[in-house]
Parts: C-alpha cells; structure tokens; sequence
C-alpha cells in the first residue's frame, strides 16, 4: 500500500563509495605514463609560479645569458653601438656638441647659484597665522609686565571690553540691526550711482 512514487533504486549506480559522481579511470590515474603539466613561462623567459630561491636565480642568470648572447650576435647598427651622439635642445632641434655644452654649462652655473643662495621658505602655516601668533605673544608678554591684581582698568583694557559682544547684551541686538540696515543703504546708494 504505498503511494509514493518509485524511488528509482533500479537506475542507482552500484559504487562501492555511494557517490553520484562519474565512474574514475583507475587505470590511467595509476598509470606510470601520466603526462607531466605543461610549464609556464613568463614573457621574460622565467617559469611561472612558486619556485625555490634557487631556481629563480638560476633561471635569472640563463635569461641575462641568453639576451647578452643575442645582443652580442645583433650588429652594431641595429643596436647603437659605437654610434655618433646626437645632441638636441630644447625643442627637439639637433643642435652641435659645442652648444650643447655651452647651454649644459650655463644650465649648471644657475643650479650652482640656486644651490649658494638658498631660498627661506616659511612652512608650518600661513602668512596671517604666523602674525597672529606674534600678536598673541606681544599681548601675552604686555600682560606679563602688569601686576597681577588690577585695580583700575587701564585704556587698553576698557577698549577691549567695550569692543566684546555678548550674547544676551539686548541694546546688541539693536546695533546689529542698525549696522546691517546702514550697510544696505550703503549699497544702495551705490547701486542707484553706477545706474545713473
């Protein structure tokens, strides 16, 4: 009384191990006649892969052999060698080997001048920081020489308190609205001029 549909033991293979995988040729992997993997080679003639210190050294050597050997046996025309210099300036014109030494010398003297007068260049910031900095330590220096507890306020001091703003200062919020209605006024006017 089962219902389900066959489970397909009848086609099943028989293996010893059970695997669905494709029957192995026992007989070839074991075989002394296994062919060996090709060698790769590198465009410079090296084998490819991972290889022992050793073997890379000496096929380091064969290779500048054999280019040393084919430069050897390629003639002199083809390679350069022995070959009258040809000097250019420039912009690529050939030019006499006496110019070029003329131009190379005085080209040499402006380094030399360059390389005894050294620039002084400023690194580590700008212009603007460097002079605050300075600001900030003649400020720091000018409180130094004053006595520790004040009891007047001098000018100096009077000036920098009135300049500061604070945040909940009511007549601040005045001024600045004044300030900016003034300035667009201001821009104003000169609009209406160059209009003109």
């Amino acid at each position: 009384g089962d219902l389900s549909p066959p489970r397909g033991r009848a086609t099943a293979r028989q293996d010893s191990d059970g695997d669905l995988s494709p029957p192995r040729d026992r007989a070839a992997a074991n075989s002394p006649q296994r062919e060996e993997k090709k060698v790769l080679k590198m465009s410079s003639g090296l084998t490819a892969g991972v290889m022992k210190p050793d073997e890379i050294r000496r096929q380091t050597e064969e290779a500048k052999r054999r280019h040393r050997e084919q430069l050897d046996s390629t003639a002199d025309e083809l390679t350069g060698k022995g070959a009258e210099t040809i000097y250019r300036d420039k912009s690529g014109k050939k030019i006499s080997e006496e110019l070029h030494k003329k131009l190379n010398d005085k080209h040499r003297l402006k380094k030399k001048r360059r390389a005894e007068k050294p620039q002084e260049l400023e690194w580590g910031g700008g212009m603007k920081q460097k002079v605050d900095a300075e600001q900030e330590k003649d400020e720091l220096y000018q409180l130094s020489q004053q006595p520790f507890a004040r009891y007047d306020i001098d000018k100096g001091l009077d000036e920098e308190l009135k300049e500061k703003r604070h945040w909940n200062d009511p007549l601040a919020a005045a001024m600045e609205e004044a300030e900016i209605l003034a300035a667009a006024a201001a821009t104003k006017k000169k609009k209406d001029k160059k209009d003109k």
